[in-house]
Formats: C-alpha cells, structure tokens, sequence
C-alpha cells in the first residue's frame, strides 16, 4: 500500500508542477487517481488557464480535491447541486459548461459517474441516471478548458444495486 501511495503522490505532483508552470494541461484518468495530503490537484496563477481536469478519481486528500488558487483556470465559478438523489442531479454551472458528475465517500471525486452539458443560455443543468453515492459532487469545465473545482458535496445516501441472481437450469 505504501509504494502505491507513494507513486500516486509522483503522479499527482507531476501533474501539480505542470499545472503551476501556466501550461494547458488535460488531466485524464490514468493521470490522477489522487489522495495526498495537499490539494489533489492545485492550479495555481493568472496564467494557468486551459487545464481541463476530466474523469478522474481525486479523493482522500487533507486539502481540497481541485483548487484554483490566484486566478488559476481563470477562477471559475464552483458549480453547484440544487437538488439530487440516488437517480438524478440538478444544479448550477457556467451556460454551456460540461457537468462532471461524481460520487465519494466524502466531498470530492472518487468515482466519476457521468457528463452533461448545462443549457447555454440559463447556467442550469439536470441529470438522470443511477448514482453511487453516498455524496455527489459536481465540476463544469468551459469552453476554454477551465474546469472548476468540485462543488459542495449533495448527500444522496447508499444507492441501492439490483443483482439478479444467475439460474441455471439442467435440460435432460
């Protein structure tokens, strides 16, 4: 478990020194499954912008889950969740934003869930789906490629998972 934490940890700051040089970055899956004792992921500075932070784990980390610290990714507004349940989410994001869905034990990513879009005109967004819960959290990234950091975790609760058990049946 230590190794494994311990190369999370280069990972994460990898993707940390790249972001604090200003460079667009995208931050995909295999690039950040997080939990560390900072911020996840901290973009930082007026000329970080463009980093898109998309469908990954961050979780279990002492500092935010994404910040954006001195105007980095143009500090874009936190979206947030106005409603949701174990089968839809709605909420409020940038018009025209992509909603990243997510659920987590606590109040950031562990577990990416779904994308949407929010309408173009009215900054709002809805979601229908099965969710994993127990908290949701959402983030928008915009058309520049900011993406913001998680919003303040919805409390869902246990989702319930319908198994259906396998009957085999001998035929003579």
């Amino acid at each position: 478990m230590y190794k494994k934490k311990l190369l999370l940890a280069i990972v994460a700051g990898a993707l940390l020194a790249m972001l604090l040089a200003g460079m667009m970055t995208t931050a995909r899956p295999a690039r950040a499954d997080t939990y560390t004792t900072t911020a996840g992921v901290r973009v930082e500075g007026a000329g970080a912008t463009g980093n898109t932070i998309t469908e990954n784990s961050i979780h279990d980390n002492s500092g935010l889950g994404i910040e954006l610290a001195n105007n980095g990714n143009a500090a874009l507004v936190i979206p947030g969740i106005t409603q949701a349940s174990c089968y839809q989410v709605q909420g409020s994001a940038c018009a025209g934003c992509r909603v990243q869905i997510f659920s987590d034990l606590g109040d950031q990513g562990r577990m990416y869930e779904a994308t949407t879009t929010a309408n173009s005109i009215q900054p709002a967004f809805a979601w229908s789906g099965r969710l994993t819960g127990p908290h949701v959290t959402i983030t928008a990234t915009d058309s520049q490629g900011n993406t913001s950091q998680f919003s303040l975790a919805f409390n869902v609760g246990l989702c319930p998972r319908l198994f259906l058990p396998l009957v085999l049946k001998n035929s003579p």
